[in-house]
């Protein structure tokens, strides 16, 4: 006796050749994202690699950083000496202001016999 089997669909029925398509552009669809995923790959192993270096810098950087605070700490406050207080220096617009608004001639008046008529003027 022969059992009965569901009848196959035969090559040539629209249903093969629509799951043919399907499988077709499931197949396409996973390369596609398979490619993706390995470029992204790629590109997270590049970004790591500087982050990396970029870490290593600026561990590098803190630590001139961390010298050079240490450095001016220091001459800041020396051992044993009172913090060095820089001198009160006059602005150079105020020594200008101070020359020109000062008389020629603090002595002379303009009735001196003794001065030459040209300076006088």
């Amino acid at each position: 006796m022969s059992s009965q089997s569901p009848p196959e669909p035969t090559p040539e029925s629209p249903e093969m050749e629509a799951l043919k398509s399907q499988l077709a552009e499931a197949q396409q669809l996973l390369q596609d994202y398979q490619n993706k995923v390995s470029a992204l790959q790629a590109q997270l192993q590049q970004v790591t690699a500087h982050r990396d270096e970029l870490q290593k810098a600026l561990a590098q950087l803190q630590a001139v950083a961390d010298e050079r605070a240490k450095t001016i700490q220091e001459l800041q406050n020396p051992r044993g000496q009172a913090p060095i207080q820089p001198k009160p220096q006059s602005s150079p617009l105020h020594a200008q202001k101070k020359i020109m608004n000062r008389p020629i001639f603090d002595n002379v008046s303009a009735t001196d016999e003794s001065m030459p008529p040209y300076l006088l003027d």
